[in-house]
């Protein structure tokens, strides 16, 4: 028999769990990626909706497992799971595709369905808080990281695919840093304005979507100094080579000057002390896909994006990780990029369907969040959002990188289109 639900199911197998850790929601994440893996091996809609179900219900955050859910239990016409599926996501805010799935389509029919599906389209419709604010017709660049210096009005634009940073000047125009001229440097992922704004902070690795890629690539990791106004390398610093490739996904400076970096394959997070050779190193059982980072003013916090695990602090005195409790029916999963905003988090949840840009409102404490305000989300502008920084009272983030449009392999994907690179900005209310 055709294992229909494979289309969705297959997208989010996870590697066989590892023993309990302790952490209440790593062990439950855990429990949520083996009974989705056992789904995946199923070989009918009944058995696998079982095990969808506890996949869903474990970890109640992660909208995929609900989409899921949803599909399922319309292909084995079970309607009180379907409805329960539909209305999750639609608290969420995610699962757009599954309104179009065919076989829950059938069931719109079926008394209760049709208002579901009317719900979800509601809770997944377009947000315009935010428009086009700079753009190049250049479709390539394969945009990534972001950041803006305040005092130049200069935007910097990480481009994983010409491997370089592209200044963005306030006439909007665009100017290559050309930093695919010096030796060893690969796909740029992670840009930061360093202190006084003559240098910028850049990480590369080695990626098959990136020009002129070869295998002895992948072992290519580093953080760069780099002069702002030519792109010329003042310093490097080389992670070392590890048997598997890192993918140093963003970084964020603190008010001393150190610098942090994640690293979203390994994964670790990495500090660069001021005056420093070599990196100290950070691992928690609460790593396992670490995104965007941010630290406090006082420098005594970092806040971080696992997109598996949801919003993280890490206390730099003693070392403790924690996740923040998410605000009821939200979810904190499937954050690219972070920044801090006096008591909040913005971030580029890309993981939902559609994406959206939210702010994150912390508690007093620090240690939850307490509300969640959808800012933007127009996916036929910004289908790949991914990093975004603060400037003259709004977010600025790339809205449309190319991820889903090249393989593994580098290889632009049969029937993608690409647009020009757009960057929006979203006012910020008070």
């Amino acid at each position: 028999m055709t294992r229909l639900w494979l289309a969705i199911i297959g997208t989010c197998v996870a590697p066989r769990v590892n023993a309990q850790t302790g952490v209440p929601a790593v062990d439950s994440a855990a429990v949520a990626r083996a009974a989705w893996r056992e789904a995946s091996r199923s070989e009918s809609p009944a058995v696998a909706l079982t095990h969808v179900t506890h996949a869903a219900r474990a970890w109640p955050g992660q909208p995929a497992y609900w989409s899921g859910m949803a599909v399922v239990a319309a292909q084995a016409s079970d309607t009180a799971r379907l409805l329960e599926a539909l209305a999750m996501l639609g608290r969420l805010g995610s699962g757009a595709a599954v309104i179009e799935d065919t076989a829950v389509v059938r069931m719109s029919t079926v008394f209760g369905v049709a208002e579901a599906v009317r719900r979800l389209r509601s809770a997944t419709s377009d947000v315009k808080g935010g428009r086009i604010f700079r753009s190049t017709p250049d479709s390539t660049v394969f945009a990534e990281g972001v950041d803006a210096d305040s005092a130049s009005g200069r935007i910097y634009v990480a481009s994983i695919r010409h491997r370089t940073v592209y200044v963005v000047e306030p006439d909007g125009a665009w100017r290559d840093l050309a930093l695919h001229r010096a030796p060893r440097v690969g796909a740029v992922l992670g840009v930061r304005v360093a202190r006084g704004g003559k240098r910028l902070w850049v990480t590369t690795v080695g990626l098959p979507q990136m020009r002129d890629y070869s295998p002895a690539d992948s072992s290519l990791a580093a953080l760069l100094l780099v002069r702002a106004d030519d792109g010329s390398i003042e310093r490097r610093w080389d992670l070392p080579d590890v048997g598997a490739p890192h993918v140093l996904g963003d970084l964020t400076v603190g008010p001393g000057g150190d610098v942090f970096i994640t690293d979203s394959r390994q994964p670790v997070l990495y500090r660069l002390r001021p005056g420093a050779d070599t990196f100290t190193t950070t691992r928690n059982p609460l790593f396992r896909s670490l995104q965007g980072v941010a630290a406090t003013p006082d420098g005594l916090l970092l806040y971080i994006a696992d997109y598996s695990h949801g919003l993280l602090r890490l206390d730099l005195r003693t070392g403790e990780v924690l996740r923040l409790a998410d605000a009821p029916g939200t979810t904190t999963l499937g954050v690219d990029g972070l920044v801090l905003q006096g008591r909040s988090l913005i971030g580029v949840q890309n993981g939902l369907v559609p994406a959206r840009i939210a702010r994150f409102t912390l508690d007093p404490a620090g240690t939850a969040i307490s509300r969640v305000e959808l800012l933007d989300r127009q996916p036929a502008v910004a289908d790949e959002p991914t990093i975004g920084t603060l400037l003259d009272g709004g977010f600025v983030y790339v809205a449309n990188s190319q991820w889903e449009k090249y393989d593994d392999a580098g290889q632009r994907r049969g029937g993608t289109r690409l647009a020009p690179t757009y960057l929006i900005r979203v006012p910020l209310p008070p």
